[in-house]
């Protein structure tokens, strides 16, 4: 009871996949809040697409998950550089937000299935938590971008946030709601924005609420087989 067990189908994960993998999450926000411009940025989502997606296999122990995470996380990534978001049709740029809405869910998803299996609370498994959060902000912050491009006037923004709109503005608002923050500079006004940034509200809330819930318990359960082993 002393050693971690993966239940992973004949892999041997090392922590160093989660580690990796939270640090690429987080590279790759950073990377799209700060909305670097010229030839960088998409040979870069590209680059971080490939990789997550061989790490996500690596993690899950399925080729498959990572084929379609990959595939997912590069064509809007080439989309974008064959075709600039400001001259593309506005159903190619929702096609390419709707991709950009499920390369976050099933990366979180499967990360967060994979660390809920762990026996033992590890700085893999808070790694994990991690990412699972940050994944969840950029999941919402898409849905927001989608919203303003398909429901105009979906969110009214202040004299901070002059047009154009960029992804960053939108990571932001995710940020604020998701942490309860709502500093008031940006609304949602249409009623799907609102439920949206109600349960994304909520779903920041029962999130950390469960996660130390969870931890409080696997430390509490381990101190005890801890000490039965030693009697």
């Amino acid at each position: 009871m002393r050693h971690l067990h993966l239940p992973l189908p004949g892999k041997a994960l090392l922590p160093g996949h989660l580690y990796l993998t939270t640090g690429l999450v987080i590279a790759q926000t950073l990377m799209l809040t700060l909305d670097l411009d010229g030839p960088v940025q998409h040979p870069l989502n590209i680059v971080f697409s490939v990789a997550l997606g061989l790490l996500l296999g690596r993690i899950t122990g399925r080729r498959g998950d990572a084929w379609i995470l990959m595939a997912i996380g590069i064509v809007p990534a080439l989309a974008d550089l064959l075709v600039p978001w400001e001259s593309a049709p506005q159903a190619l740029n929702v096609m390419k937000t709707a991709l950009w809405l499920a390369f976050p869910l099933l990366l979180a998803w499967k990360i967060i299935a994979w660390i809920s299996r762990l026996e033992r609370v590890t700085a893999a498994e808070i790694s994990g938590a991690v990412a699972g959060y940050v994944l969840s902000g950029v999941f919402f912050a898409n849905l927001y971008e989608l919203y303003a491009l398909y429901i105009p006037g979906a969110i009214a923004w202040s004299d901070a946030f002059p047009p154009p709109r960029e992804f960053g503005d939108y990571i932001y608002f995710s940020v604020v709601t998701m942490t309860s923050a709502g500093y008031g500079d940006v609304t949602p006004l249409a009623p799907l924005a609102r439920m949206t940034v109600v349960a994304q509200a909520i779903f920041g809330l029962v999130y950390m609420a469960v996660l130390v819930a969870r931890f409080v318990s696997q430390l509490t359960t381990n101190r005890l087989v801890d000490e039965a082993e030693r009697v």
